[in-house]
């Protein structure tokens, strides 16, 4: 009997994760080489979406990158989805900076990474890791790339220690090593876009 209760509770919760992200692939237009939480990155949006943040992401240094940065949460999780274009193809480090600030041409602005725990710097989801470590993106020969990843850590407008408004994203020159302190040697930045609340359509009555 408890057996199939735990398989009851495990039928269930991806029957909940299915409805909530209704409609997401299982592919991911971005390679991530860092092994890292993957979700789709089509044009779909999840169901029930309650809060949402934005990011323009604007060049800096020599850069000519250009980009989005989508937060969307519903149900406890936060989704972001990034791409980017006119980027030097290759790997790129993408962190959360502290603060939300890209006015400097180097981009030092932002200040250092999202670490609200006070921890070391590592890869996402292997204790230690910033809250803003996440992870490394692929950008082909064309200078497209995409990010997606799916967590419980962040909030849109929630606690100080979760909430990634007002935060600002970086892509970096290069990849993040994950062991390299505090900043995984990932090289300059040379993307910047500060995370800014959206407001949401009333959603229409069925």
């Amino acid at each position: 009997m408890k057996n199939c209760y735990l398989r009851f509770q495990t039928v269930s919760l991806l029957a909940l994760t299915a409805t909530i992200f209704a409609g997401c692939s299982s592919q991911d237009g971005g390679d991530q080489p860092d092994g890292g939480a993957r979700l789709d990155t089509s044009e779909r949006k999840p169901t029930l979406v309650r809060m949402q943040a934005t990011a323009t992401i604007e060049p800096k240094g020599d850069s000519r990158m250009t980009g989005t940065a989508v937060f969307m949460q519903a149900v406890g999780k936060v989704v972001l989805r990034l791409k980017v274009e006119n980027a030097p193809p290759g790997t790129h480090a993408v962190h959360l900076h502290q603060i939300g600030d890209c006015s400097s041409p180097d981009g030092k602005s932002a200040g250092g990474h999202w670490n609200p725990r006070g921890v070391d710097h590592g890869r996402w989801g292997t204790d230690p890791f910033h809250t803003g470590d996440i992870g490394n993106m692929n950008v082909d020969q064309t200078g497209q790339g995409s990010y997606t990843l799916m967590t419980d850590l962040w909030s849109i407008g929630g606690a100080e220690d979760s909430n990634v408004v007002g935060r600002a994203i970086i892509i970096h020159a290069g990849l993040d090593d994950f062991m390299t302190q505090p900043t995984g040697n990932a090289g300059g930045r040379i993307g910047c876009g500060v995370i800014q609340m959206q407001e949401m359509k009333p959603q229409k009555k069925p």
